[in-house]
C-alpha cells in the first residue's frame, strides 16, 4: 500500500462524484459507536459499564465499521467516581461526591494517551471515527439524567476552579447554559484564557489521532448562532497549523443542522476549508443529501438516523438507537443513504452500557446492516455509480433510486409506511442508459428478507423494464452491464 492511498483519502475531488476511499478502496462504513463511553473509558476487554472488545467484535462481525463519538466535555451519562474507571480530559483538582471537579488549564496526559489509544485499536480493526470536538449539547439546558447538562459540564464555573464567568439563560429550557463559552473563545483570540484552553483542547485531540488516517473531524454537534463562524474559522486554522506542522492529512466537515439554518446551506456546505458534508437521517429521507453531493462536490456522511418528525412517530419509535424499536425505519435509513452515496452511515449506541447486544432490535439491525454490506461488496465499482434517480420513468414505492455505471444499475425502492406490501407484477422503468437491446440476468434482493433470488429484465428502444415479483416495504435491484 503507498502512502497515499492510507487512510482516508478524497478521490474525484472537485467533481461532481466525490469519493471518500479508505486504504485505497471506495468506502462504506455503517454503524454504531457509543459516543460517549467509547473514550469516557480506557479500551478494555470486560469493563461492565462498556467492553470495547465485545462491543467491536460484534461490529466487524456484522459489516459494521463507523461511529460518532466525541471526547467528553461533561461527567453526564458513564459511572462516575473517583473508583468508577472513568478517565477525565483534565486534571481533577478534587471531588465532590460524585463529581470531579477539574482545572480546565491542565490537560490530563493519561486521559489523552488513552483516547489515542482507542484510536489506534479502532484503526487496527478499519473502524472509521466521525469525531466531534465538541457536543454542544452539555453547553445547554437540555435535560439529561434528570438534571440539566450544563450544570454537569466540567466548563460550568461550579465544576472547576479557574473562576470563567459563563452561563446564561436558555429561554427555551427554562435553564441556565454555557452556550457564550463559543463566543467568549474567539473574543480572547489570541491570547486570553479561554481562547488558550481551546486550542489545546483541539491540538490534544489532534495529537491523539496522529496520523491514525481513520478519523473525519466534525468542528461540534449541532453548531449554530452560538458558534459564531469567526469561531469555525480560527479553529480551522488551529487544524491547518497542526497539519502543516506534522505533515498528517485529516479530513474535516462541520454537521450542517442548525448552522444551515442560523447562517444559510451555502455557507456551512459551501466552506472552501470543509472537506466534507455532514448530514442526517432527515436529509436522506427528504433525498437533499445526493443533490448537494453534486452540488457542494464534497463526499457525505451521516451523523445518524432521526427520521420522523415527534408527531409522525409510532408508539414505541426509536429513530437513532440501534437497541430501539422498527428495523424498517434503520433499514430504510441505510440504503436511501447508500443509495445517494452517503459514505458513512451513523447510527447511536446510547444504551451500550446496559443493553445487549443479542436483544431483539440489536439482531434485527445487526443482520440488516450485514445485508446491506454485502450488497455493497457485490458492486463492481461504487466509486463510479453516478446517483441517477431522474433516469427512472415509472415504479412501485414512495422512495425511488438509481445507481448507475456503464458496468452496473442499482435501483431500490422502497414504500413510507411500514408493512406495506406492494402486490407481484410491478414494474420498473429506466430510461437513457443507452444498452442494446435484448434480455439481461438481473439479482432482485430482498432488504428485509436479506435474500437475493435471480431475475431477468428486457432492455427496448433504450429503455429498460423490470418486473417486480411480491414485496413488502422495500426491494432492490441489481443489473450487471459489463
Amino acid at each position: 500500500m503507498t502512502a497515499s492511498s492510507a487512510g482516508l483519502t478524497i478521490e474525484n475531488r472537485g467533481t461532481p462524484n466525490p469519493v471518500l476511499f479508505y486504504n485505497g478502496k471506495p468506502m462504506l462504513k455503517v454503524g454504531p459507536m457509543p459516543e460517549v463511553h467509547t473514550f469516557a473509558l480506557p479500551w478494555n476487554d470486560g469493563n461492565p459499564v462498556f467492553n470495547h472488545g465485545a462491543w467491536t467484535r460484534w461490529m466487524l462481525e456484522h459489516g459494521m465499521g463507523y461511529g460518532r463519538v466525541y471526547p467528553e466535555s461533561g461527567y453526564a451519562w458513564c459511572s462516575h467516581g473517583p473508583d468508577a474507571g472513568k478517565i477525565v480530559p483534565f486534571v481533577v483538582d478534587h471531588w465532590d461526591g460524585v463529581r470531579p471537579v477539574v482545572d480546565l488549564t491542565r490537560f490530563d496526559e493519561a486521559y489523552w494517551e488513552q483516547f489515542a489509544n482507542t484510536i489506534r485499536q479502532c484503526r487496527e480493526r478499519e473502524i472509521v471515527l466521525h469525531l466531534q470536538l465538541y457536543q454542544l449539547c452539555y453547553f445547554q439546558g437540555d435535560r439529561w439524567l434528570g438534571e440539566s447538562a450544563w450544570k454537569k459540564c466540567y466548563f460550568n464555573p461550579a465544576n472547576n476552579v479557574n473562576g470563567f464567568e459563563l452561563g446564561g439563560w436558555d429561554e427555551r429550557s427554562k435553564e441556565e447554559n454555557g452556550l457564550d463559552y463559543f463566543g467568549k473563545v474567539v473574543e480572547q483570540y489570541p491570547d486570553g484564557a479561554l481562547w488558550k484552553i481551546h486550542e489545546q483542547w483541539v491540538r490534544h485531540i489532534l495529537n491523539a489521532i496522529g496520523d491514525s488516517g481513520n478519523v473525519i473531524i466534525d468542528l461540534i454537534n449541532e453548531g449554530n448562532y452560538h458558534t459564531p463562524q469567526e469561531w469555525v474559522d480560527k479553529t480551522l486554522d488551529v487544524i491547518d497549523a497542526w497539519k502543516a506542522r506534522t505533515g498528517n492529512a485529516i479530513l474535516v466537515g462541520a454537521y450542517k443542522h442548525f448552522w444551515a439554518r442560523e447562517y444559510g446551506k451555502d455557507w456551512i456546505l459551501g466552506h472552501p476549508r470543509l472537506d466534507v458534508l455532514i448530514d442526517c437521517g432527515f436529509d436522506v429521507r427528504a433525498g437533499t443529501t445526493g443533490p448537494d453531493r453534486i452540488t457542494y462536490q464534497k463526499p457525505v456522511i451521516s451523523v445518524h438516523n432521526h427520521w420522523l418528525k415527534p408527531e409522525e412517530r409510532p408508539e414505541g419509535y426509536s429513530p437513532c438507537e440501534v437497541h430501539g424499536g422498527y428495523p424498517f425505519y434503520k433499514r430504510i435509513y441505510q440504503w436511501l443513504a447508500m443509495m445517494q452515496k452517503v459514505q458513512g452511515i451513523g447510527v447511536y449506541g446510547k444504551a451500550a452500557g446496559a443493553t445487549s447486544l443479542d436483544s431483539e432490535h440489536a439482531r434485527a439491525y445487526a443482520a440488516q446492516t450485514k445485508f446491506l454490506m454485502h450488497v455493497f461488496e457485490g458492486l463492481k465499482d461504487f466509486a463510479h455509480l453516478v446517483p441517477c434517480p431522474e433516469k427512472i420513468v415509472g415504479a412501485p414505492g414512495d422512495y425511488r433510486h438509481l445507481l448507475a455505471s456503464p458496468a452496473e444499475v442499482l435501483v431500490y425502492l422502497a414504500t413510507k409506511q411500514m408493512g406495506e406490501t406492494v402486490p407481484a407484477g410491478q414494474e420498473i422503468e429506466l430510461r437513457d442508459l443507452n444498452l442494446p437491446d435484448g434480455e439481461l440476468p438481473a439479482q432482485i434482493i430482498d432488504p428485509a428478507g436479506c435474500t437475493v433470488a435471480d431475475g431477468r429484465i428486457h432492455v427496448s428502444g433504450g429503455r429498460l423494464t423490470i418486473e417486480l415479483p411480491r414485496f413488502t416495504e422495500d426491494v432492490a435491484v441489481c443489473v450487471k452491464l459489463a
